[in-house]
Protein backbone atom coordinates (compact mmCIF):
# COMPACT_ATOMS: atom_id res chain seq x y z
CA UNK A 1 0.00 0.00 0.00
CA UNK A 2 2.79 2.44 0.92
CA UNK A 3 4.57 1.86 -2.38
CA UNK A 4 1.36 2.44 -4.34
CA UNK A 5 0.76 5.74 -2.55
CA UNK A 6 4.40 6.66 -2.99
CA UNK A 7 4.16 5.95 -6.72
CA UNK A 8 1.02 8.10 -6.92
CA UNK A 9 2.71 11.00 -5.12
CA UNK A 10 5.85 10.73 -7.24
CA UNK A 11 3.78 10.74 -10.44
CA UNK A 12 2.02 13.86 -9.22
CA UNK A 13 5.40 15.34 -8.30
CA UNK A 14 6.63 14.77 -11.87
CA UNK A 15 3.55 16.63 -13.17
CA UNK A 16 4.19 19.54 -10.79
CA UNK A 17 7.83 19.67 -11.88
CA UNK A 18 6.73 19.88 -15.51
CA UNK A 19 4.41 22.79 -14.64
CA UNK A 20 7.22 24.42 -12.64
CA UNK A 21 9.56 24.09 -15.60
CA UNK A 22 7.03 25.69 -17.95
CA UNK A 23 5.90 28.52 -15.67
CA UNK A 24 7.49 31.93 -16.28
CA UNK A 25 10.07 32.63 -13.59
CA UNK A 26 9.23 36.14 -12.59
CA UNK A 27 8.64 37.85 -9.29
CA UNK A 28 6.12 40.64 -9.00
CA UNK A 29 6.31 42.32 -5.63
CA UNK A 30 5.16 40.12 -2.76
CA UNK A 31 2.42 38.39 -4.73
CA UNK A 32 3.15 34.71 -5.27
CA UNK A 33 2.87 33.86 -8.95
CA UNK A 34 2.42 30.60 -10.86
CA UNK A 35 5.95 29.22 -10.50
CA UNK A 36 5.98 30.04 -6.79
CA UNK A 37 2.63 28.32 -6.18
CA UNK A 38 3.68 25.28 -8.20
CA UNK A 39 6.96 25.24 -6.26
CA UNK A 40 4.93 25.10 -3.08
CA UNK A 41 2.93 22.18 -4.51
CA UNK A 42 6.17 20.36 -5.37
CA UNK A 43 7.37 20.40 -1.79
CA UNK A 44 3.94 19.55 -0.37
CA UNK A 45 3.90 16.53 -2.68
CA UNK A 46 7.35 15.54 -1.44
CA UNK A 47 6.01 15.81 2.12
CA UNK A 48 3.12 13.50 1.23
CA UNK A 49 5.59 11.12 -0.42
CA UNK A 50 7.56 10.91 2.82
CA UNK A 51 4.40 10.28 4.83
CA UNK A 52 3.20 7.61 2.41
CA UNK A 53 6.31 5.52 3.05
CA UNK A 54 6.52 6.29 6.77
CA UNK A 55 9.74 8.22 6.18
CA UNK A 56 11.51 5.04 4.99
CA UNK A 57 13.35 6.76 2.17
CA UNK A 58 14.94 3.69 0.64
CA UNK A 59 11.54 2.76 -0.84
CA UNK A 60 11.71 5.74 -3.20
CA UNK A 61 14.70 4.40 -5.12
CA UNK A 62 12.66 1.51 -6.53
CA UNK A 63 9.94 3.63 -8.14
CA UNK A 64 10.16 3.81 -11.93
CA UNK A 65 9.64 7.60 -12.30
CA UNK A 66 12.53 8.50 -10.01
CA UNK A 67 15.14 9.04 -12.75
CA UNK A 68 12.78 11.36 -14.62
CA UNK A 69 12.13 13.33 -11.42
CA UNK A 70 15.86 13.63 -10.75
CA UNK A 71 16.39 14.96 -14.29
CA UNK A 72 13.60 17.50 -13.87
CA UNK A 73 15.00 18.69 -10.55
CA UNK A 74 18.50 18.87 -11.98
CA UNK A 75 17.34 20.98 -14.95
CA UNK A 76 15.53 23.36 -12.61
CA UNK A 77 17.90 23.32 -9.65
CA UNK A 78 18.69 27.05 -9.84
CA UNK A 79 15.00 27.93 -9.71
CA UNK A 80 14.31 25.40 -6.98
CA UNK A 81 17.17 26.94 -5.02
CA UNK A 82 15.58 30.37 -5.55
CA UNK A 83 12.22 29.06 -4.39
CA UNK A 84 13.69 27.62 -1.18
CA UNK A 85 15.46 30.89 -0.46
CA UNK A 86 12.44 33.10 -1.21
CA UNK A 87 9.77 30.95 0.42
CA UNK A 88 10.23 32.07 4.04
CA UNK A 89 10.15 35.72 2.98
CA UNK A 90 6.81 35.20 1.27
CA UNK A 91 5.14 32.85 3.73
CA UNK A 92 6.66 33.32 7.17
CA UNK A 93 5.98 36.75 8.46
CA UNK A 94 4.16 38.30 11.32
CA UNK A 95 1.14 39.05 9.12
CA UNK A 96 0.91 35.30 8.40
CA UNK A 97 0.61 35.07 4.65
CA UNK A 98 0.81 31.27 4.80
CA UNK A 99 -0.60 28.71 7.21
CA UNK A 100 1.58 26.84 9.69
CA UNK A 101 0.45 23.61 8.06
CA UNK A 102 1.56 24.67 4.57
CA UNK A 103 4.85 26.10 5.75
CA UNK A 104 5.79 23.01 7.75
CA UNK A 105 4.74 20.72 4.89
CA UNK A 106 7.01 22.62 2.51
CA UNK A 107 9.93 22.42 4.95
CA UNK A 108 9.32 18.69 5.41
CA UNK A 109 9.19 18.34 1.62
CA UNK A 110 12.61 19.97 1.36
CA UNK A 111 13.89 17.46 3.89
CA UNK A 112 12.42 14.57 1.88
CA UNK A 113 14.13 15.84 -1.27
CA UNK A 114 17.49 16.17 0.46
CA UNK A 115 17.36 12.82 2.26
CA UNK A 116 15.21 10.47 0.18
CA UNK A 117 16.88 11.27 -3.12
CA UNK A 118 20.41 11.10 -1.74
CA UNK A 119 22.45 8.23 -3.14
CA UNK A 120 20.43 7.76 -6.32
CA UNK A 121 23.40 8.82 -8.42
CA UNK A 122 26.57 10.83 -7.96
CA UNK A 123 25.55 13.73 -10.21
CA UNK A 124 22.25 14.15 -8.42
CA UNK A 125 23.99 14.00 -5.04
CA UNK A 126 25.96 17.06 -6.17
CA UNK A 127 22.71 18.86 -7.05
CA UNK A 128 21.30 18.05 -3.61
CA UNK A 129 24.50 19.14 -1.90
CA UNK A 130 24.43 22.44 -3.80
CA UNK A 131 20.78 23.01 -2.85
CA UNK A 132 21.60 22.40 0.79
CA UNK A 133 24.71 24.58 0.81
CA UNK A 134 23.04 27.50 -0.98
CA UNK A 135 21.87 28.94 2.36
CA UNK A 136 18.18 28.72 1.48
CA UNK A 137 17.62 25.81 3.85
CA UNK A 138 19.62 27.54 6.57
CA UNK A 139 17.61 30.74 6.11
CA UNK A 140 14.32 28.81 6.11
CA UNK A 141 15.29 27.11 9.38
CA UNK A 142 16.41 30.40 10.90
CA UNK A 143 13.02 31.94 10.09
CA UNK A 144 11.17 28.92 11.46
CA UNK A 145 13.13 29.02 14.72
CA UNK A 146 12.47 32.72 15.12
CA UNK A 147 8.80 32.20 14.31
CA UNK A 148 8.51 29.46 16.94
CA UNK A 149 10.69 31.07 19.63
CA UNK A 150 8.86 34.39 19.50
CA UNK A 151 5.49 32.68 19.78
CA UNK A 152 4.29 34.04 16.45
CA UNK A 153 3.56 30.67 14.89
CA UNK A 154 -0.20 30.25 14.93
CA UNK A 155 -1.94 27.01 15.76
CA UNK A 156 -2.11 24.43 13.04
CA UNK A 157 -5.36 24.26 11.09
CA UNK A 158 -5.14 20.51 10.73
CA UNK A 159 -1.80 19.20 11.94
CA UNK A 160 -0.78 16.20 9.90
CA UNK A 161 -0.39 12.81 11.47
CA UNK A 162 2.50 10.44 10.90
CA UNK A 163 5.14 13.16 11.17
CA UNK A 164 8.84 12.44 11.27
CA UNK A 165 10.28 13.10 14.71
CA UNK A 166 13.29 14.64 12.93
CA UNK A 167 11.09 17.46 11.62
CA UNK A 168 11.39 19.76 14.64
CA UNK A 169 9.44 22.58 12.95
CA UNK A 170 6.18 20.70 13.58
CA UNK A 171 6.69 20.46 17.32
Amino acid sequence: MGSDNCRKHLSSLAEHLTKFEQAPKEISGRRPNAWFLVGEDIFKELFETGRSINWQYSEIRNIDVISNICSQIERNSAWIESFIFLYPNYRIDFDLVGSSDDICQVRSGIDVLLKAFKGINTNFDKVLQDLYKAEGVYEFDRCLKLWIETGHRPDFISKSSNLSSEHWWWF
